[in-house]
């Protein structure tokens, strides 16, 4: 491969490349268990790592491929990591606006008003964070009495790294309304608020909901339509003699595609496009029950979410 190629070579300036444009060279555009071990099986034997891993940051933060230490084992662990870390967030990694401590605290203010910014990040003589300029913490101020600079204005703010864990900081973040994320200087890389955070939420939840929706119709339609003898024989093996389990969404596409089993639905669709979209609907249902770093793509989410309003005109009808 042209990548590892030049990045093995000797130089004194690394290959620098975003981690998504890493993953297309790998013919991928999310970081699941198979790519990430594949992608880092083919650096080891070049080598190779990545400085920071690929697999703990943005998917568009910019990593340099670098030589790897022959006393260092490669990090295949990686791929089990099942932890959503600040860094994979948008927002961790946009650098925020900032204020300086003996700026006029008017043009801060002017700032945070054209801009719609309810934070900013305050910075001391070296550049390093030193606290938060906030709406709340300006009336604070002003409350107090005369309010000149930025700092008459600044509170303390939590100071986070990209490799914590999201988790971990749910309470922080509500109880604060925003965390200033930062690199090992203490410089400023991003700024993450409450409301960032319940969007990113619902990003990464809405497609469980959806494949759940076109799972529980096709159950449905299948349970009250087909033999059940012989949905009997798709059950997983481990249930075969309960009628209260039904079979996975990736055992249906096998299900119907037996004729008697296709034609009991009454469905006025084409049986290949239905059954080969199914089945890409439960490889993406696969990839949501196994974290990975990355939301769904585009085209995934458009898929589920086309055939899940294809589903709901079938059984309306």
């Amino acid at each position: 491969m042209r990548l590892v190629e030049a990045a093995a070579a000797p130089t004194d300036r690394p290959v620098k490349i975003t981690v998504r444009k890493l993953l297309e060279w790998w013919g991928e555009s999310r970081r699941t268990a198979e790519a990430i071990e594949r992608i880092q099986g083919d650096l080891t034997k070049a080598g190779l790592t990545t400085e920071p891993l690929f697999t703990k940051v943005w998917i568009d933060h910019l990593v340099a491929l670098v030589p790897q230490a022959p006393h260092i084992k490669a990090p295949v662990d990686d791929r089990r990591d099942v932890t959503l870390r600040i860094g994979h967030l948008a927002s961790a990694n946009r650098k925020p606006e900032t204020a300086r401590l003996n700026e006029p605290l008017m043009d801060a203010i002017t700032r945070m008003g054209a801009n719609r910014h309810s934070q900013l990040a305050v910075l001391g003589e070296n550049g390093s964070v030193e606290g938060a300029l906030s709406e709340g913490g300006i009336m604070r101020a002003f409350a107090r009495g005369p309010a000149e600079t930025v700092a008459d204005a600044t509170e303390s703010a939590r100071l986070v790294r990209g490799e914590e864990h999201v988790l971990e900081l749910l309470d922080v973040v509500e109880r604060n309304g925003f965390v200033i994320v930062v690199d090992r200087e203490a410089q400023p890389v991003g700024l993450v608020t409450a409301a960032e955070l319940l969007a990113e939420f619902v990003t990464r939840h809405r497609p469980i909901l959806t494949v759940a929706s076109i799972e529980l119709h096709i159950r449905q339609r299948v349970s009250t339509r087909v033999d059940p003898n012989e949905i009997a024989k798709f059950r997983p093996r481990w249930a075969r003699g309960d009628p209260s389990v039904f079979p996975t969404l990736g055992q249906y596409p096998d299900l119907l595609a037996k004729a008697p089993n296709w034609d009991a639905l009454d469905w006025r669709i084409d049986k290949t496009y239905f059954l080969n979209t199914l089945r890409k609907v439960a490889r993406i249902r696969n990839d949501l029950a196994h974290f990975e770093a990355d939301p769904l793509t585009e085209s995934q989410l458009q898929l589920i979410d086309s055939f899940l309003t294809v589903l709901l005109d079938l059984t309306q009808k």
